[in-house]
Order: structure tokens, then C-alpha cells, then sequence
């Protein structure tokens, strides 16, 4: 948790200005409102002297809603928590003539100024008196914009996702997760912010999924009046969120019934060529299936007129549209050589290797060596035969001999193993194997060549919402809102854990359906002129499952596929919240004063089947280990200089890196309960001065999970409650969220009036934000234990024969049978067709225990420091001119980190204790290093070697056996040998007691295992389950800086416009919660420090609304009445590209993961495979995506049919010109070699692997009445 300082020094800086108000003696100035707005002003007389006592009144021109006030000794008046919306403001005054200001126009969040000149006359002369609001809002010290409805109604938009509108600020960008899959967010990235670091609200009430932190439905884009977009430095009544608050208001009923009609359609044959989409029938006219139609209603009117009102809005949004496998799935496999006599009796052409394989295999035949040559050949047989097998299912080879007969072709059989590839064409090839469902969509091993290169998705949304006001007495307003939003969407590519847009085969998209309902109730009470209660109930209820498209084994091949099932899915959730608010705002002489606070209660019930369908990992694959041949009792193996194979050989020889598989209990329930409270002001310390000040306060009481017990099924071993919270203790982990209850955050902020005339600004403000922890990690903390649900992984290759240990190649071969495989617990379920395992029936904690998801005990919630310093200058009226410089560090982030990684330096230190004085170690054709070699030992030369040499099992002349092949000491030395597998690779929590007591039968306990470690390299420990520990660690940090220039124009003289630019700089050291982003090096986080995954260095925006004049209509010249009635709207978007991770998907650092290795940085530029046990010295986030260019216009023709009803003729382009936007890129270290190109700042660009949308148009007409 934090230490004290900051937060004493935030309460002692609220007791000062808090004391300081005591003494102050200017006018008020308000504080803005999350759902309402702020008007406040100066009553002046002709010579432009106050006037004191002067009657205001304010009358909402939709409803007749009216507020009254009177204006202080000084001149002031001010009304607090306005509804939104047009109002004529009245103001009377003895001595005066009375003025009435017929529209003024209020938005939510704002405290608009209006100064009010009265004439001198009688109260009963009415003077019409021109005027707006101030441009400049002299009290605000936020960095907001405010999307109003003239620019949701006219500016163009994809999808009709209102949302969008907030991109076209340059301050906003589009989230780098997106907001759709397993674990969305809310899509927005602001202040170099986590999309799920951003609030937004509806109608004041929070609208987020608490388990991910993503924004849960809406409603129609017809039923929103406005939104504000808060991006930096907001009040302390906003909170659980250390990026931006969107604040969305819904439409209310007026004392007009009106309404709408409407749809909109976009067809393919009006749409460009994705550039991503295959020819058909090699007609490059003929284009995928796209069709989307979104349409619907509105209406709205009095119940009672000037009482009672309600707004209602439908919407349904239908798509069949066709999402593209762009993937090469034979990537560099053009080269091929052909061998027969003398080697072969037949003759073989072997294909789909890379050039690099083809010269190797040609120079081994050419050195005329016996054993070089065998080997060549079995090494080509491999890589050859696996890229066939990969891309066919089946290879055309014959065998040169081994498990499958000399000279039978290999055909559907992996060639190691002789074992039949589990493909469509195997179904049923043996008694359960079963390799198709019953669709007869495969649910194993998929044939590359056969993915499917363009693939339907689907869509079928609604939005519901109702809405009604009623004013129960002239100092009470009651609002009741409902709405429910299902979705059922199909064929969604998912970009979360290192996966890539355009990888992700039909079998891999996902599935989501969506039933989300929400209840809102609100009262805003006047309790006087100066004291205003609004109290607010909200409940919602959140329904939300994700599946993969044909649920099967997840095989992820680098830079190529991602196959079958997601491996985090299925997941079903559902989220039930109420949330009771109220806040009191209280006009005090020279303050607006502000206290709140809410409660929330929120449950869910989830079902994670978290790697359930079983993974594998495919990357590059050194044969050196499995390739060899013996002569005259002397074994040679392959040459060190042999290339790897690809991960598409690797996959079709079925040689995988990683198998990991969930089994289990996948439910979980928690329940939350978030408390906050602030208290806030804005004072007005000189008529040109204001200080917002204020003090939050949030906190979040989860459930406390208690550890469960478990009995392995594989050794026997009993773990009690007790046992997996003395094993979580080691680690200092548990599960669930500790109680975090230092969280007050201060927020201070100066807005100077430069030259007292509301022309130029001068603001400054800093402020701390807490966010909102996601519940999702303590779900994940239950589940993913070990106990209530294990996460088998194994990284281990070995032989693929039945009897022998455990392994990779056993497990996707087919040829692990329980009961006889060493390691594997003869109660399991082995669906070798299906590529996993019964998953009620958990395999045992083998030579490799499971992975565990837990949170730190010192866990703290995220918090950032906002900063800006900004100018605005009203340049006329309507525009505005601001400059603005932004920063937001942020601490405490979560992230996921290793903490029980492999002590590679044990493992080297344990090797070389083993290898002194071994001549098969050291060998005479080290020559004159032998010597060296057998007196001092040697590193190992790979992972296989340093975990899986061989310890003896009986006493001889080298070895002293302590525990037949597991512990033994060297004679030479009198140093102690463990080996890996039973010393759980020297990870600090234990040594692996199941995999001893399962190896020795039984015979041997912990307690025997640990006195025989004595002198070892491995300190024994408790009984622990742990192997990898991806514990939730609060350490992350990241820093953002931003300037910005904003030009703006309000609608007038048929114009309005936002044009912005921001350039900014985002570092981090974690980007999400993922456990793929796991560091590197998992023991150095500060080596992450990079540009984050959110950095967008230049953005450019620009939206406008160009209104052809009205009077056109009625011109006598053909031009302008052809012209009239016209609305033009451009949105321009120009930015930057951003970062990405260049991964290698091989384990070289030998930390047992493969999905966080980095490539190094070769002598000539090209990024090439660390060594052993060395991770990549390529920096995080090296990679980098082309920049972005679009111009979207929607051009809008009215047709008035009489006062009350006008038909809207609709067209809109998207992309308008076509641009080639690149969406994803494959960050594969070959893709990044082959593309072979970089940025002035030495960043890497590689193969582009989807693109966001080509030119789209959209036609529309909406009926208005």
C-alpha cells in the first residue's frame, strides 16, 4: 500500500484551503456537474456596475422546467445542476427594463458563464438581449471536451458506435485492446492509459464491467444528447480511473411529441476490395459477402405537459460480413532437394524446406561421412515431412527407416512416432479416435492448406432504452431510465495474449453473446436556492459468455496460425450491481461545495475454463537432441550448424514446445463492494482567480478467498488447506485481493482569467487518481490454484515411445497411455484424436508442476499524478484557441510476473558438478580442453541437456547414489547432484516431492527427499504444488507526455469545427494484465521499461459540420436553392503507427516459457535466435505498425414535408480514399527478417497481417416528425 506521506500531505493541503474559505469574500463560482451543468454570471447595468438582488430565472425550452435565484450583494447569480439542453434565461431588476435571453444552451459537465447588461426602464419593458455563453470556461481546470448532439446527429460515424466520437479528440486514442472478445476493454486509451484504466458513465451512474474493466453496453446512438470526454485532471467526484471519464446523457421527453424513423445499409457491391481478401474464382470483381443494416426508432412527448415526459429508442444493428485468414502458411518453405542412390534405395524429393535446411542437408551429403549423411538424411525426412504433414495432413515420403518400415511412404503418420496425425481423414482410424465433431469440423490437428481463407461473421445487436421524467414538485425532479441490450456476435478475431489479427483461423474466432439490463432512478432535489441533494439508484445486470467458433485443441504455430479453440474460453460471466449515490452541492459565499459518496454491491458468478481445451505452442525447433547415429559403439550427433525447423515443420513433425491443459472446478464467485467519498470546491479567490480543490477517498472490499485442499492422483500426495496456504506464504501470495485502505487522492487546480475580460486562460492543475482493480485477477486467483483447478504444463521433448517420460512429443503424437507412461496417472483420460486430455480426470502433478494465477500480498491498487498546464485564448465569439501540456505517471500497475521462475544458475552450477570428471561429458575430441573439461566441469549446451541428463541408479566409480536417479554425489568432488525435474528447477518455492514420489513408487517421502538434499543445490521447502507463479504484482509503472493544440468552433454562421493535434510519448514496463506479457526476464521488469503498446507519438484530428444557410431554401437563384438544406461532414484522422512486441516463440532464456523470448540484434541488423540460456537483447515493443490516414464524410440532404416533419437523405463514405490501413502486423522475428524494413529510429516494421477498413459507403434515411 502506499506509504503515508502522500496522503497526509493531501489531507493537510484540503485543511488549509478548507480554512481559507472561512475568510474569502468574492462572488461564487460552480463546480461542474457528472449529468448536469453550471450557470452562473453577472448582472450588470449600462455603465457595467453590478447589480445586486436582481431575480434570474431559467426555463428549459423543452420541458418549462424553471429555477430561480437571486443575484448576491455583488451581482452574482448562479444555478447548479442543470439539466442539459436549451433555456431562456429572464432577469428583473427595480429601475430596470426586464431581459430575457431567448436560447441559451448548456452541456453536461459545463459551468457556463453569461454575463446579463439590463437597460433602464420599467420591470414591465421587455428588451430582447442577444447573447451566449462564454467561450472560455473561466472556472475549469479539467483538460474536456464535450461531444454535443449536433455533432452525434451529423458527423459521421462506423458502426454507429457513439463512443467513436470521442477518437475525433486527438487526446482520445483507439485502444490497442479492443473493446470485443474474451476480456475487451473499453477501446479508448487516454492519457497513455490502459483502456481499461477509462470510466464511463451513463446518466451518471458507472457503466462498467467490473470483472475487465470495459464499458458495458449503451443504448442507441439516437437516444444520447451529448457525451464529456474528461482527459486529464478532472474533480474528485470522478473516480476508479487513472485514464479519462466519459460521461454520457441520454435524451429526455419534451412537451412535443417527436421522433424518428430510420436505417442505414452498406452492401459489398458498393464497398471496396479488402485488401486482405482472396480472388474468387479469380474474378477480382467478385467480392466476400458484406452486408450490414443498422435501423430503428424513436419517439418521444409529454405524458403530462410541462410534468411528466418520456423518451423511448430502438435500435437493432444486423451484419453478415466476411473476416479473412491472411496468413502464408508456408512461410520461406520454397527449396527442396532430391535424394536416391548411393543414399537411398528409392529415391525422395524433399520440399518444404527453407533454403538455409536444403544447403545444410547438401553440404552433410557431400562430406562423405557415413554418420553425417545418416543423419542428414533423418533430418530431412523431419523437416520435410513436417512441412508436408503441416500443410496436408500427410507427407508423400518414404521412410528411411526407424518407427515406420524403410521404404513405406509415410502418409498420415507422424514420422518419430509411426502414431497416426490426428486429422479428418484419421477419424475413427483406431477405436476412440475421434478427430471430428459432429459437424465434422475438426477439432484436432488442421491441415494448413485447408483453413478456410475467408470466413463469415455475423452480428445481430439490439439497443432498448426507455426514459422518463417527471418533476414531482417545482424543487424535485425524478428520472427513471431502462434499458437491455442483447448481442449475439460471431467470427471475432481475438488480438489478446500475442495472438494476431489475420492469424486467427475460423476455428479460432469467437463467439459472444450479450444480455446486458440496466435500471436507473434518479431525484434532484432543491432544498433551497444555495442547496441542491441528488440522490441515485442504479442495477444492473450483465450476462456475458464467449466460446471459439469450433471448440478443439488451441494450437498457436509463430508468426502463422492460431488454431482451433482460444484457450480462454469458454467463458460466461454474469455480473449483477447496484450502486446507491447521492452528492450534495451547496452554494456558500464565495464556494460551490460538493460532497458525495457511493456504495455498491456487486456479485458475479463466472465460469473460466481456462486452457481447458489443451494448448500447444509450436515455435522454432532444434532436431540436434532427437537426431543421432551410432557406429561402432560411439553415438554422433546431429551438427550443432543444422538449421531449425520452422514452427510450420515443427508443427506438421508434431514437435511442440509447450502443452499446457486446465482441469478442474472452472467456477468462481465473488463479491465486491466499492465505497467512495469526496468532498470538493471551487473558489472563487478574485474575480479573475479560481481554485478547484478537493479529496477522494475509495476503497473496495472483496471476498477473502481461503485456500483448498487436493489430493494428487499421480503420487498420492494429500495437500490439506493448511499446506497450500504455507506454500502460498513462501511466495508471499494469496488468493483474492488484500484489503488496500490508503487510497485518499487530493486534486488542486488554478484557472486564471489573464486579462479579466474571460478572453484568456491560463489553467494548471495536478490531482491523484486511484483506478478500479479488476475483478477478473481475483477470480482468476481462485481458480487457477492448483487445487480447485490445475494447469498441467509440460515443456519437457523426450522420446515419443509409451514407456518412456512424460513429454511433448508423446502428448501431440498420441502415444501417452496412462498407467504405463512414467509420469502420468493411470486415472487419466488420454483423447489422443482430440489432442488433450479428459479434463475431470486430471493427468498428476508430474515432472513439471502446474501454473498458478495468484495476487501479490502486497497488492496495491494503481494510482497516477496528473498534470496539465494549459492556455485557451477566445480569438472571437465562437473560437477558441488552446495549447495545453499534459502528464500522467502512473504506479502500482498490475502486471503479471513469474516469481517462482527457474534458477538457471543452479541449474548450470548443478550440471557442471555432474559433468566433472565424466568422460562422456567431456570427451577426447575436445582435445587439449578435455583436461579442463573432466577437472572442472562444463556448462550445458541446451535445455534438454541441463535438466534431463541422466543421474545413475546405482553406485560406481564416478557416482555415489543417494536416491537412485534423482539424487546422487560425484566422487571427484564430493559434490552433490540433484536432478532438475525433482528439484522443480531450483524454483524458490520447493523441490517437487510428487514428481519423487511418483518416480520412486512411493518410496520415497518428502521427508526422505529433503534429508537426502543435504549439500545440494536445492534448499528444501513445504509442500507446494507451484511451478510457474504468474502472480498479479502491483509494480508496473508508466509515464505519459503529452502537448496539445486544440482550435474550436461552436455552431454559428452554419459552421462548426474541432480540429486538434497532440504529439505524446508513453513509456511502460506492462501493458495489460495478460499472462503472455510476462517479462523477459522475469527476474528484471526494470529491463520492460520501453515505449508501451499505447504510444501514438503524432495524432491529428479534424471534424466539422458545414450547414448550407437556411435561407437558401427560399432564394431565387437556382444554385443556392439546389444548395440549400444541406449538411457536409468530414472527419480527418492522421496518426502515427504503433509499437508492437517482436517475439520468437522458442524458449532460449530457459525460464519454461516460450511466449515472452525476444530475438537478439545481429551484426548486420537482421535479429537472430539468442543463445542458451541468454534472453534477446532486442528492447520491448521494438516492433512498429505504418501510420494511420483516413477521411470519413457524411453528406446529408433535408426534405422538409411541412413544419413538423423532414425526411433525411443520407449518404456516408468511410475511408474515402481508399488507404491502406495496416491493423495488425505479424511480430514474428522472420516476418520482421523478411520484410526487411525499419524506421528512422531503428524500429522494425513487419508483414502486415490485416487492415483496417477500405472505402465503405453507407446510405440512410431517417424520417423526423
Amino acid at each position: 500500500m502506499m506509504t503515508g506521506s502522500l496522503p497526509r500531505r493531501g489531507i493537510f493541503l484540503l485543511l488549509i484551503l478548507l480554512a481559507c474559505f472561512v475568510l474569502s469574500t468574492h462572488p461564487v463560482l460552480g463546480q461542474a456537474q457528472a449529468n448536469a451543468a453550471d450557470l452562473r454570471g453577472l448582472v450588470l447595468d449600462p455603465q457595467k456596475s453590478t447589480v445586486a438582488g436582481a431575480a434570474v430565472s431559467v426555463r428549459n425550452l423543452a420541458t418549462n422546467l424553471t429555477r430561480e435565484a437571486l443575484a448576491n450583494d455583488e451581482g452574482v447569480y448562479h444555478f447548479t445542476n442543470l439539466p442539459p439542453g436549451n433555456y431562456e434565461v429572464t432577469v428583473q431588476a427595480p429601475d430596470f427594463a426586464t431581459a430575457v435571453i431567448p436560447s441559451v444552451t448548456l452541456t453536461v459537465g459545463q459551468v457556463a458563464e453569461l454575463n446579463v447588461p439590463l437597460q433602464l426602464g420599467s420591470v414591465g419593458t421587455t428588451v430582447t438581449v442577444t447573447g451566449t455563453t462564454e467561450m472560455v470556461e473561466t472556472s475549469r481546470t479539467a483538460v474536456a471536451n464535450t461531444i454535443d448532439e449536433n455533432r452525434i446527429s451529423n458527423l459521421p460515424i462506423n458502426q454507429r458506435d457513439y463512443l467513436g466520437f470521442a477518437t475525433t479528440v486527438s487526446t482520445v486514442a483507439r485502444g490497442n485492446d479492443r473493446p470485443i472478445g474474451p476480456a475487451p476493454s473499453s477501446g479508448l486509451n487516454i492519457g497513455g492509459q490502459r483502456g481499461r484504466s477509462t470510466l464511463v458513465q451513463l446518466d451518471g451512474a458507472d457503466n462498467t464491467d467490473n470483472s475487465i474493466n470495459a464499458a458495458r453496453s449503451t443504448v442507441s446512438q439516437e437516444a444520447v444528447q451529448e457525451f464529456q470526454v474528461a482527459t486529464n485532471s478532472y474533480a474528485a467526484e470522478f473516480g476508479r480511473a487513472t485514464g479519462g471519464i466519459v460521461n454520457v446523457i441520454t435524451k429526455t421527453g419534451t412537451n412535443e411529441f417527436r421522433g424518428n424513423l430510420f436505417g442505414f445499409i452498406r452492401h459489398k457491391t458498393i464497398q471496396a476490395r479488402n485488401p486482405f481478401a482472396p480472388l474468387i474464382d479469380n474474378d477480382p470483381d467478385k467480392k466476400p459477402g458484406f452486408t450490414r443494416a443498422q435501423y430503428g426508432a424513436t419517439v418521444g412527448g409529454p405524458i403530462k405537459r410541462d410534468r411528466t415526459f418520456f423518451f423511448a429508442a430502438f435500435e437493432q444493428r444486423r451484419r453478415q460480413e466476411s473476416g479473412f485468414f491472411a496468413s502464408d502458411v508456408a512461410p520461406g518453405l520454397g527449396s527442396s532437394i532430391t535424394i536416391g542412390a548411393p543414399f537411398l534405395p528409392f529415391q525422395n524429393v524433399y520440399d518444404h524446406l527453407t533454403s538455409g535446411q536444403a544447403a545444410f542437408i547438401q553440404g552433410e551429403l557431400a562430406s562423405e561421412d557415413p554418420t553425417r549423411i545418416s543423419n542428414a538424411i533423418a533430418y530431412a525426412t523431419i523437416a520435410s515431412s513436417g512441412g508436408q504433414t503441416a500443410l496436408t495432413g500427410a507427407s508423400t515420403l518414404k521412410s528411411p527407416g526407424g518407427a515406420i518400415q524403410a521404404g513405406s511412404t509415410i502418409g498420415g503418420r507422424f514420422f518419430m512416432s509411426g502414431a497416426p496425425v490426428p486429422t479428418p481423414a484419421n477419424h475413427n482410424i483406431k477405436p476412440g479416435f475421434v478427430t471430428i465433431n459432429q459437424e465434422g469440423q475438426p477439432i484436432g490437428f488442421r491441415p494448413l492448406s485447408q483453413l478456410a481463407r475467408v470466413f463469415p461473421i455475423s452480428e445481430g445487436t439490439s439497443f432498448f432504452s426507455t426514459r422518463a421524467d417527471h418533476q414531482i414538485s417545482t424543487r424535485h425532479q425524478l428520472t427513471l431510465r431502462f434499458s437491455y441490450n442483447p448481442g449475439d456476435v460471431t467470427g471475432i478475431q481475438d488480438e489478446s495474449q500475442n495472438q494476431v489479427l489475420g492469424q486467427n483461423d475460423f476455428s479460432r474466432t469467437g463467439v459472444q453473446t450479450l444480455r446486458d439490463t440496466a435500471f436507473v432512478g434518479s431525484v434532484a432535489s432543491m432544498l433551497s436556492t444555495s442547496l441542491v441533494n441528488e440522490a441515485r439508484f442504479s442495477f444492473s445486470n450483465r450476462d456475458a459468455t464467449f466460446d471459439s467458433k469450433v471448440p478443439g485443441a488451441a494450437i498457436q504455430i509463430a508468426g502463422t496460425a492460431f488454431i482451433g479453440s482460444n484457450p480462454f474460453s469458454p467463458v460466461d460471466r454474469m455480473e449483477r450491481r447496484i450502486q446507491l449515490t447521492d452528492n450534495v452541492s451547496w452554494l456558500h459565499r464565495t464556494h460551490t461545495f460538493k460532497f458525495g459518496g457511493d456504495v455498491n454491491l456487486i456479485k458475479v458468478d463466472a465460469r473460466f475454463d481456462l486452457n481447458f481445451p489443451g494448448l500447444f505452442n509450436f515455435g522454432t525447433f532444434a532436431l540436434q537432441p532427437f537426431v543421432s547415429t551410432t557406429a561402432g559403439g560411439v553415438s554422433t550427433a546431429l551438427s550443432n550448424s543444422a538449421p531449425p525447423l520452422t514452427p510450420v515443420q515443427a508443427y506438421g513433425a508434431g514437435l511442440p514446445g509447450v502443452f499446457i491443459q486446465g482441469f478442474g472446478n472452472p467456477f468462481s464467485k465473488l463479491n465486491n463492494r466499492p465505497l467512495a467519498f469526496f468532498a470538493q470546491d471551487s473558489w472563487k479567490m478574485r474575480r479573475n482567480l479560481t481554485l478547484n480543490y478537493g479529496i477522494r477517498y475509495d476503497v473496495e472490499l472483496t471476498d477473502t478467498i481461503s485456500p483448498v485442499g487436493f489430493q494428487d492422483p499421480l503420487s498420492g500426495i494429500q495437500l490439506s488447506a493448511a499446506d497450500m496456504l504455507a506454500a502460498q506464504d513462501v511466495l508471499g501470495v494469496q488468493q483474492g485481493f488484500p484489503r488496500d485502505t490508503n487510497n485518499w487522492a487530493p486534486r488542486l487546480g488554478l484557472a486564471w482569467d489573464v486579462t479579466n475580460d474571460g478572453k484568456t486562460l491560463v489553467r494548471a492543475a495536478y490531482g491523484l487518481y486511484y483506478d478500479h482493480p479488476l475483478l477478473a485477477i481475483a477470480f482468476n486467483s481462485d481458480i487457477a490454484d492448483a487445487a480447485q483447478q490445475q494447469q498441467f504444463t509440460t515443456v519437457l521433448p523426450g522420446s515419443p515411445a509409451p514407456t518412456a517420460t512424460l513429454n511433448l512429443l508423446q502428448l501431440f503424437q498420441g502415444t501417452a497411455v496412462p498407467g504405463i507412461t512414467p509420469g502420468l496417472a493411470a486415472s487419466s483420460e488420454y483423447l489422443a484424436g482430440q489432442l488433450r486430455f479428459n479434463d475431470q480426470k486430471f493427468a498428476g502433478f508430474g515432472p513439471i508442476l502446474p501454473f498458478t494465477l495468484p495476487v501479490s500480498q502486497n497488492f496495491e491498487y494503481a494510482y497516477a499524478n496528473q498534470v496539465n498546464l494549459s492556455i485557451e485564448r477566445q480569438l472571437s465569439s465562437n473560437l477558441s484557441l488552446s495549447a495545453s501540456y499534459l502528464f500522467a505517471g502512473a504506479h502500482h500497475l498490475p502486471h503479471p510476473q513469474d516469481i517462482n521462475m527457474p534458477r538457471n544458475d543452479l541449474l548450470v552450477e548443478n550440471f557442471r558438478r555432474f559433468s566433472v570428471g565424466n568422460p562422456v561429458l567431456c570427451p577426447a575430441a575436445l582435445g587439449a580442453a578435455q583436461a579442463g573439461c573432466l577437472a572442472k566441469g562444463r556448462a550445458p549446451s541446451g535445455f534438454a541437456e541441463a535438466v534431463l541428463f541422466p543421474l545413475p541408479t546405482a553406485n560406481n566409480a564416478l557416482y555415489t547414489v543417494r536416491i537412485p536417479g534423482l539424487v546422487a554425489v560425484n566422487n571427484v568432488t564430493g559434490e552433490v547432484i540433484v536432478s532438475p525435474l525433482a528439484g522443480n528447477f531450483f524454483r524458490p518455492s520447493a523441490p517437487n516431492y510428487f514428481f519423487v514420489a511418483s518416480a520412486t513408487g512411493g518410496q520415497v517421502t518428502p521427508a526422505m527427499f529433503k534429508a537426502a538434499l543435504a549439500g545440494s543445490l536445492r534448499s528444501a521447502g513445504p509442500i507446494s504444488p507451484f511451478g510457474e507463479v504468474s502472480a498479479q504484482l502491483s509494480d508496473g509503472n508508466s509515464n505519459f507526455n503529452a502537448l496539445s493544440v486544440e482550435l474550436k468552433k461552436r455552431f454559428s454562421n452554419n459552421l462548426q469545427f474541432l480540429a486538434s493535434y497532440t504529439w505524446s510519448h508513453t513509456i511502460d514496463d506492462s501493458s495489460d494484465l495478460h499472462t503472455l506479457l510476462k517479462p523477459q526476464d522475469n527476474s528484471n521488469l526494470r529491463a520492460e521499461r520501453s515505449d508501451s503498446l499505447f504510444d501514438q507519438r503524432h495524432r491529428l484530428g479534424f471534424s466539422a459540420l458545414f450547414s448550407s444557410p437556411r435561407e437558401w431554401s427560399k432564394s431565387p437563384d437556382f444554385l443556392r436553392t439546389f444548395l440549400a438544406d444541406f449538411i457536409f461532414a468530414p472527419i480527418v484522422e492522421v496518426s502515427s503507427g504503433r509499437p508492437f512486441n517482436v517475439i520468437t516463440g522458442t524458449d532460449t532464456n530457459a525460464d519454461l516459457q516460450s511466449s515472452n523470448d525476444r530475438p537478439s540484434v545481429g551484426s548486420d541488423g537482421n535479429l537472430v535466435l539468442p543463445a542458451f540460456l541468454v534472453s534477446g537483447n532486442l528492447g520491448r515493443n521494438r516492433g512498429i505498425t505504418h501510420g494511420y490516414a483516413s477521411v470519413d464524410l457524411r453528406l446529408t440532404r433535408f426534405l422538409r414535408l411541412g413544419e413538423k416533419v423532414r425526411v433525411d437523405l443520407i449518404g456516408e463514405a468511410f475511408n474515402l480514399f481508399n488507404r491502406f490501413n495496416e491493423a495488425a502486423a505479424s511480430p514474428f522475428f522472420t516476418d520482421v527478417n523478411a520484410y526487411g524494413q525499419r524506421d528512422p529510429g531503428g524500429r522494425y516494421y513487419s508483414r502486415p497481417t490485416a487492415a483496417f477498413d477500405p472505402r465503405q459507403f453507407q446510405f440512410g434515411l431517417k424520417l423526423n416528425f
